[in-house]
C-alpha cells in the first residue's frame, strides 16, 4: 500500500479499493467479538515495521459493552486497543501522505461511537470492522461505500436510543441462529 510520496513537496492521498463490505451488512453482529458504545482517547498512525503498509491504533473507552463472544471479555470503562488500515504519515521530507481504503472512515479523538470490533488474538486488541458515530443524539455511520446510498446509511440520523435498540435486537437475533447452529 505505501509507495515513496512524490518529492512534489505537497499532501497526497493513496486511496486502495477493495470488496471490503461485500458480505458485511450495516449491522455485522455475527463478523464480531465484541460490540461496545465508547469514546476514543487517543489516535496515531504507524508505519509497518516493514514499511509496506500504514495502520491506525485508536486507544478506546469502553463505556458499555453490548456483547462479547469467543472468549472476549472487556470491562465497561477499561481502555481497549483497535487498529484500522490505513492513517496519516509524515516522511522525513515533510510530505504527509493519507493512505486509506475506500469507503473506510476513520474514527476521531474525542468522538463517541458504537464500534463493531473483531478480536486480533493478541490481548485487549481489536480490529474494528465498522461503526457509527453519536452525535447528540443521532448517528452516523463511520463507513461509506458505493455510489448513492451506502448500505451503511440506512441508520444516518436515527436517534440513539432506537438505534441502540435495533442493535440490541441483532445480537439478540445472532445469538439464537448461533444456539440453533450448535
Amino acid at each position: 500500500m505505501v509507495a515513496k510520496p512524490e518529492n512534489s513537496g505537497e499532501d497526497q492521498t493513496t486511496v486502495r479499493d477493495n470488496d471490503w463490505e461485500m458480505h458485511l451488512p450495516p449491522l455485522p453482529v455475527a463478523q464480531s467479538d465484541a460490540v461496545v458504545t465508547g469514546e476514543v482517547m487517543d489516535a496515531k498512525a504507524y508505519l509497518s515495521n516493514n514499511k509496506s503498509g500504514v495502520y491506525s491504533e485508536f486507544s478506546l473507552r469502553a463505556d458499555e459493552v453490548l456483547m462479547e463472544s469467543g472468549g472476549v471479555k472487556i470491562a465497561p470503562g477499561g481502555i481497549i486497543a483497535a487498529e484500522r488500515e490505513g492513517g496519516r504519515v509524515r516522511f522525513p521530507s515533510g510530505v504527509v501522505e493519507l493512505y486509506e481504503i475506500a469507503g473506510q472512515g476513520m474514527p476521531r479523538a474525542g468522538h463517541h461511537y458504537v464500534f463493531f470490533l473483531k478480536a486480533t488474538g493478541e490481548e485487549q486488541t481489536y480490529s474494528i470492522v465498522t461503526g457509527y458515530e453519536v452525535l447528540g443524539n443521532r448517528i452516523l455511520p463511520l463507513d461509506k461505500r458505493g455510489v448513492g446510498k451506502s448500505k451503511f446509511g440506512i441508520y444516518q440520523d436515527m436517534s440513539l436510543n432506537d438505534f441502540l435498540r435495533v442493535v440490541g435486537t441483532a445480537i439478540a437475533q445472532s445469538r439464537r441462529t448461533q444456539k440453533r447452529g450448535n
